[in-house]
């Protein structure tokens, strides 16, 4: 188990575990975990499918905690089964979409004058609208699912699928790719045929 800093919350650390978790908000635990909950310590904890991620109390330092914590999560991951959780697996889901375009493919898409912005999320799909620059980029599919899905997918295996709604730019719609059909029924010496 390690410790990871969390993007979108500096009172936050994501512990990173072997063991496969259900998604949603740690209500209470066993031992010192759910001592640490119950008193405040720990203001919350959200389960990832591979992580915790728990945000300190008000006035509670990691410095101060944070070994604590993870003893108190190394022990408590022993029993998974008296873990009380409030399933949210699309709560859980939009948080890891922001936390990824919060970093490098967020930074990725600002760097080229564009954004990715987030539409919904529900039952494991992602709709993201491309803008900016992003819209119409001929490396937009790249961006979309080789980059924002992998990243998602590597920390939400449960993913279903990242669709873009963005509207179709002028020239990409049907026309360009009934054009490059033809062309390519086309053999050399003959002219394309029409329907």
């Amino acid at each position: 188990m390690h410790a990871e800093t969390v993007l979108t919350d500096s009172a936050a650390l994501r512990w990173v575990v072997s063991e496969r978790l259900p998604a949603g908000r740690l209500l209470d635990a066993p031992g010192d975990l759910g001592v640490l909950l119950r008193e405040g310590v720990i203001a919350d904890a959200t389960l990832e499918p591979y992580a915790v991620v728990v945000r300190a109390g008000a006035g509670t330092s990691w410095s101060h905690v944070g070994e604590r914590v993870r003893r108190a999560l190394a022990f408590a991951l022993g029993d998974l089964s008296t873990w009380e959780v409030e399933a949210d697996p699309d709560g859980v889901l939009t948080q890891i979409v922001r936390e990824v375009l919060a970093g490098p493919v967020g930074d990725l898409a600002r760097s080229h004058g564009g954004d990715i912005e987030v539409i919904t999320v529900s039952d494991g799909a992602v709709t993201v609208e491309l803008k900016g620059a992003c819209h119409g980029c001929s490396a937009a599919g790249e961006t979309l699912h080789e980059r924002l899905e992998s990243a998602i997918r590597a920390r939400y295996p449960d993913l279903r699928e990242v669709r873009d709604r963005s509207p179709q730019p002028v020239g990409r719609g049907i026309w360009p790719r009934l054009r490059a059909g033809l062309r390519a029924d086309a053999g050399p010496g003959s002219r394309a045929r029409s329907s």
